[in-house]
C-alpha cells in the first residue's frame, strides 16, 4: 500500500499515460505523417459540384518521404503537397505555385476569373495544425476541419470546427490564427487550379479509402464530429450552390 493515501485507479494512469503521450515533441518524421494525414482525409469540391467521387488522397501512399523540404520558420503546419506524389512538401504557397510551373506547365494563373467561375462554390477543408488550450496543454491534429464559401470572387472563411482539449475538455485556440486563415485560403486556391486543370492532374485521382479512420482522432472532442453525429473522417455530403 502506498504511503499518504498516493494510491492512483488503473483508470487515471492511463489517463495520465494518454495525456502523457500527447504532450511528446514529434519528430520530423511524425510531422510529415500528420501532415500527409490531413491531405489523405481532404475531400476536394472539383470541377461538378454536385459530383459524388470524392477526389483524393492529394498525397499518395507510395511516395517517399527521404527527401526533406527545408522547415518552414512560419510554421510545423504550413505546408503544401502535391497531389502528383512529388516527394517534398513547400512551406510555402509559391513554392507550390513553382512546383506546378515545373513540373505541370501551369503558368500565368489569373485567379480573378477562376474564383468567378466557382462563384457561390463552398469548400470544406481538412487540415493539420497546433491548438493551445488555456490550461498550458498544447496538441495537434491531422483532422482539424473548416469550411470556406466564395463570393464576390473573394475567399471568405465560414467557419473553423474547434477542438476540446483532452486534459481539462475546454476548447482550445488554433496556433497563429491569422498564418491560419491565410493557409485555409491557400488551401481553396490550391482545390481550385486543380478542379481548373483537371485534365492535367486526372492521372493522379484516386479513390479515398472511406473507412479508414484516423488514429487517435476523438469524436466527442471535435466540434465538427459532433455536428455531424459522426466521424468527421467519413466521406461527407456535398456542399450546393
Amino acid at each position: 500500500m502506498l504511503k499518504n493515501n498516493n494510491f492512483i485507479p488503473k483508470q487515471s494512469i492511463a489517463k495520465i499515460e494518454e495525456i502523457r503521450e500527447l504532450e511528446q515533441p514529434l519528430t520530423e518524421a511524425e510531422i510529415e505523417k500528420r501532415i500527409a494525414d490531413s491531405y489523405n482525409f481532404e475531400l476536394d469540391s472539383y470541377s461538378n459540384i454536385d459530383s459524388p467521387k470524392p477526389y483524393g488522397p492529394m498525397y499518395r501512399a507510395g511516395a517517399s518521404s527521404s527527401q526533406k523540404a527545408k522547415r518552414s520558420p512560419k510554421s510545423n503546419y504550413y505546408n503544401f503537397l502535391c497531389k502528383c506524389g512529388y516527394d517534398n512538401k513547400f512551406d510555402s504557397f509559391s513554392g507550390f505555385l513553382t512546383h506546378i510551373e515545373d513540373s505541370h506547365q501551369i503558368r500565368n494563373l489569373n485567379f480573378p476569373q477562376i474564383l468567378g467561375q466557382r462563384n457561390g462554390s463552398r469548400w470544406e477543408i481538412k487540415f493539420y495544425w497546433g491548438l493551445s488550450c488555456q490550461c498550458g496543454h498544447k496538441f495537434s491534429s491531422s483532422l482539424c476541419n473548416a469550411d470556406l464559401r466564395i463570393s464576390n470572387k473573394q475567399i471568405e472563411l465560414v467557419r473553423k470546427y474547434r477542438l476540446q482539449c483532452l486534459k481539462c475538455k475546454n476548447y482550445a485556440k488554433f496556433d497563429k490564427e491569422g498564418l491560419l486563415n491565410k493557409f485555409l485560403e491557400e488551401r481553396v486556391k490550391q482545390k481550385l487550379i486543380y478542379s481548373y486543370y483537371k485534365r492535367k492532374f486526372a492521372q493522379f485521382e484516386n479513390e479515398r479509402d472511406g473507412e479508414k479512420e484516423l488514429e487517435g482522432h476523438k469524436q466527442e472532442l471535435c466540434e465538427k464530429c459532433k455536428s455531424l453525429g459522426r466521424y468527421c473522417g467519413e466521406q461527407l455530403p456535398r456542399f450546393r450552390k
